[in-house]
């Protein structure tokens, strides 16, 4: 067998320096590929680098927003402490033992002692940083401050008292409500000591609103205020509804039951509202024309929101003021 040797000129009908210099355009020497991998690898370290350093800024503008709202929420703890100290009530439950840890507000309450040690020994700096950080932990816990504001309202509770405001409370920071008004305050209305429990809320949501950094507020702050209005439309309707029911022998919570129910229904119907009042046990006959007329006039007092839209409360109005035609 013999072999041949190639001739470049021979395929291409090009001189071997012209060859020579097509190759070199085409292909790169290695120290070109070398200095090409050297560029990328520095390219990647470099983007590793920024990434790692926005990562720690991160962390740092995280930690620095926490260490600013710890600090401000036990600011506005301590003037809490401060004015249960100015009051026997008060300075009883400073310095009353731990409640039951298997009782509801037991978070709370090792939280009003350690609130008042550190008001105590403020002036010691060993001291007062190791109340302030077991403050800061205990403050970690979900729904602390519907445990503080309950056991300043109740004293004490049992395990499940709370449980219900607290998780609407949980709500009102996390997100915006969905519920509609109407299944929102059936929901409220069913708690035992509901005007307790509402106050409770209210002071709760309060207390977080104003310990907001101002870079945050923007977030929470519509859906606290959100439920701040709703709590101040459930409390202006139950006590219009009190009225009502003084009117015509009722309790305040039956006639609230039966707004909520009309209200409820996108379509009101008059033989539905006639089973209703049938249903009512201390309404006499006699006195169905009064409560129905004070229901007119409930409805035209209560702000749109109570509706689905204008269309719902007129029609509400025109079975109430037509019933008897």
């Amino acid at each position: 067998m013999t072999t041949q040797s190639i001739n470049p000129t021979h395929s291409t009908g090009s001189s071997p320096s012209e060859f020579s210099h097509s190759l070199g355009t085409i292909v790169q020497p290695p120290t070109s590929a070398m200095k090409a991998a050297e560029a990328a690898l520095s390219l990647q370290d470099t983007q590793e680098d920024i990434a790692f350093l926005f990562s720690a800024k991160v962390q740092d503008d995280q930690q620095a927003k926490k260490i600013r709202r710890d600090a401000c929420r036990q600011r506005e703890f301590l003037k809490i402490i401060e004015h249960m100290a100015g009051h026997s009530e008060g300075k009883n439950l400073l310095s009353s033992p731990l409640l039951n840890q298997d009782s509801e507000l037991a978070h709370a309450a090792k939280m009003l002692q350690v609130g008042a040690f550190l008001r105590q020994h403020w002036n010691n700096p060993a001291r007062r940083k190791t109340a302030s950080q077991e403050l800061s932990e205990l403050m970690e816990e979900a729904g602390w401050e519907v445990e503080l504001f309950g056991l300043l309202e109740f004293g004490s509770l049992n395990a499940d008292s709370l449980r219900a405001v607290k998780h609407l409370f949980q709500q009102s920071i996390d997100e915006e409500e969905k519920q509609s008004l109407d299944k929102w305050f059936k929901r409220v209305s069913h708690w035992k000591d509901r005007k307790r429990k509402v106050l409770v809320l209210l002071r709760a949501l309060a207390f977080d609103m104003s310990t907001q950094p101002t870079t945050k507020r923007g977030h929470r702050l519509a859906a606290i205020l959100g439920q701040l209005r709703r709590l101040l439309l459930f409390l202006g309707l139950e006590d219009h509804c009190k009225h009502v029911g003084d009117a015509c022998g009722l309790e305040g919570d039956i006639v609230l039951q039966e707004v909520l129910a009309i209200v409820g229904q996108p379509w009101l119907f008059k033989e539905c509202l006639q089973r209703r009042l049938a249903n009512l046990q201390h309404l006499s006959p006699q006195q169905q024309p009064i409560f129905l007329l004070r229901l007119n006039e409930l409805f035209k007092l209560m702000p749109a929101a109570h509706f689905n839209d204008d269309e719902q409360r007129e029609q509400i109005l025109e079975i109430l003021q037509n019933f008897y035609s």
